[in-house]
C-alpha cells in the first residue's frame, strides 16, 4: 500500500492527572509516494468534554495547492471548514514529525519548517536542531537528538491569508533517538505553569516504513 498510518496517544498522569486530567489522540495517513497527508485526526478529552477533528487533505495534480476539509465536533455541536493553501505542502499534527524524522542526519543548527493544519488553526511550526545528547529513558540512557520547536499562528481568510497573527509561540523540546529512524523518545511541553513532560512507554511498529 502507498497508504503509511500512523496514531499517538497520551493520557495525563499522577500529580498531572489531579490537576488537569486528559486524554489526546493524534491519527495520520501519509502518501508514501508524495510523503504528503491524507487524513489528519485529533480526539481530546478534557474537563468532560470530547473534541473531534478529522481532516481530508486533497492535493491538486501538481502538488502545487491542498485542500483541508474539516468535520469538527464538540460534544454532540458538529461543524464543518474548508482551507486551501498554494505552494505550503499542508501536514497534520503528526504527519511533519515524520518528515522530520526522514529529513536526513539532523545537523545542529539546522531549522525544518513545516505548514501544519490542526484541524482549526494554521500555523507554522520551526524545527531548531540541537546537539545531542543522553537522555534517560526509563532506566537506559539513550543519545538522543534535541528539537527546540516553536510555532506562529497564520491568518487563513482575507488580504492577510498567510501572515502571521500574534507572536511566535514556544512549543518545547522534542527528543528524537540519535541512531535509527530517529524515534521520538520524550516531548518537554512549554505550558502557563511550566513544563509538562511525555514519554515514550510503548511503541509498535508494522511493516510499513517509518
Amino acid at each position: 500500500s502507498n497508504k503509511v498510518p500512523q496514531a499517538m496517544m497520551s493520557a495525563s498522569q499522577g500529580l498531572t492527572k489531579q490537576l488537569h486530567a486528559f486524554t489526546v489522540r493524534f491519527d495520520s495517513v501519509v502518501d508514501t509516494r508524495t510523503q504528503r497527508s491524507l487524513y489528519g485526526g485529533t480526539r481530546i478529552v478534557e474537563a468532560g468534554h470530547t473534541r473531534t477533528f478529522r481532516t481530508t487533505f486533497a492535493h491538486d495534480a501538481k502538488g502545487a495547492t491542498t485542500t483541508a476539509s474539516v468535520r469538527a465536533k464538540r460534544d454532540a455541536a458538529t461543524s464543518a471548514r474548508t482551507l486551501s493553501v498554494a505552494q505550503h505542502p499542508l501536514h497534520d499534527m503528526l504527519s511533519w514529525t515524520r518528515a522530520l524524522r526522514r529529513a536526513g542526519a539532523l545537523t545542529p543548527k539546522s531549522v525544518h519548517t513545516y505548514y501544519v493544519w490542526d484541524g482549526w488553526k494554521l500555523f507554522t511550526l520551526r524545527a531548531r536542531v540541537q546537539p545531542s545528547a543522553s537522555l534517560v529513558v526509563g532506566t537506559t540512557a539513550k543519545r538522543a537528538i534535541p528539537v527546540k520547536l516553536t510555532r506562529q499562528r497564520l491568518h487563513t481568510k482575507g488580504p492577510k491569508r498567510m501572515t502571521p497573527v500574534g507572536s511566535t509561540e514556544s512549543i518545547g523540546t522534542l527528543w528524537l533517538e540519535a541512531s535509527g529512524t530517529h524515534v521520538p523518545l520524550r516531548m518537554d511541553v512549554d505550558i502557563a505553569v511550566g513544563k509538562a513532560r511525555v514519554e515514550l512507554l510503548r511503541r509498535k511498529s508494522s511493516a510499513c516504513p517509518p
